[in-house]
């Protein structure tokens, strides 16, 4: 099995981090900027090619979620796999003990 990983991020300068501090180390893994909003492109170049999309902490700050979730569905295979992490608004003490008693 051949594992290939591509990293994305609007960032010019997170890619060029990127590619030099960890593409050099690990050939199968690539890093190219990405808009999700604008990435007909990429959608093209990779429809249904990707067994797994992943996104740690960054997913609420992108301003068009919806089309980003779009270019995920897009670029994933047949069965592919969507794992998020966003994170939850901390909840406070009193609003812990006003769920409890419900």
């Amino acid at each position: 099995m051949y594992l290939q990983v591509v990293g994305v991020d609007i960032s010019h300068d997170m890619i060029a981090h990127c590619q030099q501090h960890h593409q050099p180390k690990t050939p199968s893994m690539t890093f190219q900027q990405l808009d999700s909003s604008q990435g007909d492109s990429f959608i093209s170049a990779n429809a249904a090619s990707f067994s797994l999309v992943t996104s740690f902490s960054c997913l609420h700050w992108v301003p068009n979620m919806p089309a980003t979730v779009s270019l995920f569905n897009k670029v994933l295979e047949s069965g592919g796999q969507f794992l998020f992490v966003v994170r939850a608004r901390r909840i406070r003490r009193r609003e812990k003990l006003s769920l409890a008693q419900k």
